[in-house]
């Protein structure tokens, strides 16, 4: 039988089940799951790990007693990430590699198909999608095709030129995204590779 929560005080940890009751021993496993069930004046204690979610907050606060508070727990590091994990790179050639991303993987807006714009965006005269490709860590520069992913050149201009060789671009298909994308020499079968999925990490 499931423990109940006493207070108004809630747990989530990766190790947990978002059909727990939320407490120290029975935490919930996602945030969001927490914050739609958790009531005003409730603090939610997040667990140290990497949270891969967009959390919808349901509500705000009418008074500073009668708010939601999220924290991360005492001496614990939490990440909340608007990327997932692609992790079935296959090899072309050289320091090239291939992944496809199925349209049905995205939650809602498909990041690798929607164009960035506007009067405060420089483009580099080529398109620019929501979706950001990321090795290790690192944001990897966008490119318009196969060339100028292959030509592996860092760009001079650049703060930091050699991050400028981990480059990606995007080919679409009908139902499904093709990512080209070259790693200086990297397996990325090794690394940890991610594509950020999500428009927002928390909302509103």
């Amino acid at each position: 039988m499931q423990t109940k929560s006493t207070s108004l005080e809630f747990h989530v940890a990766t190790s947990g089940n978002d059909n727990a009751s939320g407490s120290a021993v029975d935490p919930f496993k996602t945030i969001s799951a927490d914050c739609n069930r958790s009531k005003r004046g409730a603090t939610i204690i997040v667990h140290g790990g990497v949270y891969r979610e967009c959390v919808d907050i349901p509500y705000g606060g009418t008074s500073s007693s009668q708010r939601l508070t999220i924290c991360s727990a005492q001496n614990e590091q939490v990440v909340i990430s608007g990327a997932d994990v692609l992790d079935n790179w296959q090899h072309l050639s050289g320091n090239l590699w291939q992944c496809e991303v199925p349209d049905s993987w995205f939650e809602g807006t498909n990041t690798l198909r929607e164009e960035l714009g506007g009067d405060w965006f420089w483009h580099k005269h080529q398109p620019q999608h929501l979706g950001e490709l990321f090795c290790d860590g690192q944001p990897m520069i966008e490119c318009l095709d196969r060339t100028a992913i292959a030509a592996g050149e860092p760009w001079a201009e650049a703060d930091d030129p050699a991050c400028t060789k981990f480059r990606w671009c995007v080919e679409f298909h009908k139902d499904r995204s093709q990512i080209i994308a070259h790693f200086n020499g990297l397996d990325p079968n090794q690394a940890c590779v991610e594509l950020s999925v999500r428009e927002a990490c928390i909302y509103p």
